[in-house]
Protein backbone atom coordinates (compact mmCIF):
# COMPACT_ATOMS: atom_id res chain seq x y z
CA UNK A 1 0.00 0.00 0.00
CA UNK A 2 0.99 4.03 -0.73
CA UNK A 3 0.95 6.85 1.06
CA UNK A 4 -3.03 8.08 1.38
CA UNK A 5 -4.06 11.57 -0.07
CA UNK A 6 -6.73 13.52 -1.28
CA UNK A 7 -7.46 14.33 -4.75
CA UNK A 8 -7.63 18.49 -5.38
CA UNK A 9 -7.60 18.64 -9.03
CA UNK A 10 -7.41 16.28 -12.18
CA UNK A 11 -6.03 17.55 -15.41
CA UNK A 12 -5.83 14.59 -18.56
CA UNK A 13 -4.36 11.32 -17.35
CA UNK A 14 -2.90 13.08 -13.83
CA UNK A 15 -4.27 14.11 -10.57
CA UNK A 16 -3.08 16.46 -8.18
CA UNK A 17 -2.49 15.15 -5.04
CA UNK A 18 -2.42 16.43 -1.60
CA UNK A 19 -1.15 14.55 1.39
CA UNK A 20 -0.62 16.30 4.44
CA UNK A 21 1.57 19.99 3.04
CA UNK A 22 2.78 17.86 -0.06
CA UNK A 23 1.43 18.00 -3.74
CA UNK A 24 2.34 15.25 -6.34
CA UNK A 25 1.18 14.90 -9.75
CA UNK A 26 0.12 11.21 -10.17
CA UNK A 27 -1.11 9.38 -13.09
CA UNK A 28 -4.71 8.27 -12.91
CA UNK A 29 -3.73 4.81 -13.35
CA UNK A 30 -1.77 4.70 -9.76
CA UNK A 31 -5.00 6.01 -7.82
CA UNK A 32 -7.06 3.78 -6.06
CA UNK A 33 -9.87 5.09 -4.27
CA UNK A 34 -10.49 4.52 -0.34
CA UNK A 35 -12.73 7.12 1.11
CA UNK A 36 -16.28 6.01 1.25
CA UNK A 37 -19.18 7.21 -1.75
CA UNK A 38 -17.83 10.01 -3.51
CA UNK A 39 -19.52 13.29 -1.85
CA UNK A 40 -20.47 16.57 -3.35
CA UNK A 41 -17.48 18.70 -3.73
CA UNK A 42 -14.45 17.75 -6.01
CA UNK A 43 -11.75 16.36 -4.03
CA UNK A 44 -11.92 12.16 -3.12
CA UNK A 45 -9.35 10.37 -0.82
CA UNK A 46 -7.82 8.39 -2.61
CA UNK A 47 -4.64 5.57 -2.28
CA UNK A 48 -1.86 6.16 -4.24
CA UNK A 49 -0.71 2.69 -5.55
CA UNK A 50 2.72 1.31 -4.83
CA UNK A 51 5.05 1.97 -7.51
CA UNK A 52 8.79 1.18 -7.62
CA UNK A 53 9.99 4.79 -7.64
CA UNK A 54 13.47 5.78 -8.89
CA UNK A 55 16.21 6.22 -5.99
CA UNK A 56 18.37 7.66 -7.98
CA UNK A 57 18.33 10.55 -10.63
CA UNK A 58 20.54 11.05 -13.24
CA UNK A 59 20.71 14.99 -14.77
CA UNK A 60 24.56 15.17 -15.93
CA UNK A 61 24.92 17.11 -18.77
CA UNK A 62 21.82 18.42 -19.06
CA UNK A 63 20.84 22.04 -18.98
CA UNK A 64 19.63 23.59 -16.02
CA UNK A 65 15.80 23.85 -16.83
CA UNK A 66 16.21 20.40 -18.53
CA UNK A 67 17.35 19.10 -15.41
CA UNK A 68 15.21 20.68 -12.58
CA UNK A 69 11.74 19.71 -14.65
CA UNK A 70 13.31 16.48 -14.27
CA UNK A 71 14.44 16.89 -11.10
CA UNK A 72 10.53 18.08 -10.19
CA UNK A 73 8.79 14.66 -11.88
CA UNK A 74 11.68 12.66 -9.71
CA UNK A 75 10.67 14.33 -6.43
CA UNK A 76 6.94 13.80 -7.08
CA UNK A 77 7.51 10.43 -7.86
CA UNK A 78 9.84 9.51 -4.61
CA UNK A 79 7.03 11.31 -2.75
CA UNK A 80 4.07 9.31 -4.16
CA UNK A 81 6.05 5.74 -3.85
CA UNK A 82 6.52 6.92 -0.12
CA UNK A 83 10.31 7.37 -0.63
CA UNK A 84 12.57 8.45 2.53
CA UNK A 85 15.78 9.56 0.58
CA UNK A 86 16.55 9.79 -3.19
CA UNK A 87 19.86 10.66 -5.11
CA UNK A 88 20.57 13.42 -7.91
CA UNK A 89 23.63 12.81 -10.09
CA UNK A 90 24.27 16.22 -11.14
CA UNK A 91 28.13 15.89 -11.40
CA UNK A 92 30.92 18.38 -10.16
CA UNK A 93 31.41 20.53 -13.54
CA UNK A 94 30.80 24.54 -12.85
CA UNK A 95 28.74 23.96 -10.25
CA UNK A 96 25.67 25.52 -12.23
CA UNK A 97 23.32 22.49 -12.31
CA UNK A 98 24.28 21.90 -8.88
CA UNK A 99 23.22 25.21 -8.00
CA UNK A 100 19.86 25.50 -10.23
CA UNK A 101 18.92 21.94 -8.66
CA UNK A 102 19.20 22.97 -5.33
CA UNK A 103 17.54 26.27 -5.40
CA UNK A 104 14.53 24.36 -6.81
CA UNK A 105 14.87 21.98 -4.08
CA UNK A 106 15.06 25.18 -1.78
CA UNK A 107 11.36 26.21 -3.44
CA UNK A 108 9.82 22.50 -2.29
CA UNK A 109 8.28 22.97 1.40
CA UNK A 110 7.08 19.29 1.52
CA UNK A 111 10.92 18.13 1.77
CA UNK A 112 12.46 16.89 4.71
CA UNK A 113 16.45 18.34 4.14
CA UNK A 114 18.82 18.09 1.18
CA UNK A 115 22.96 17.60 1.23
CA UNK A 116 25.64 17.19 -0.78
CA UNK A 117 26.68 13.95 -0.72
CA UNK A 118 29.50 12.17 1.22
CA UNK A 119 32.94 12.25 -0.46
CA UNK A 120 32.97 8.68 -0.81
CA UNK A 121 29.29 8.55 -2.17
CA UNK A 122 30.39 11.58 -4.80
CA UNK A 123 30.81 14.08 -2.58
CA UNK A 124 29.87 18.12 -4.61
CA UNK A 125 28.45 15.63 -7.64
CA UNK A 126 25.26 14.13 -6.00
CA UNK A 127 22.75 15.73 -4.01
CA UNK A 128 20.99 13.64 -1.50
CA UNK A 129 17.36 14.34 -0.83
CA UNK A 130 15.96 13.22 2.71
CA UNK A 131 11.97 13.17 2.10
Amino acid sequence: QGPTGEVIEIKGREAVVAMGPAHSRVKLERLIKVGGPRKQRVAVTARIAPTHARMTLDVRGKRALEAVAEVERFVDEALAGGLKRAEILHGKGTGALRLSIQEYLDSRTDLASYAEAPIEQGGAGVTIVNI
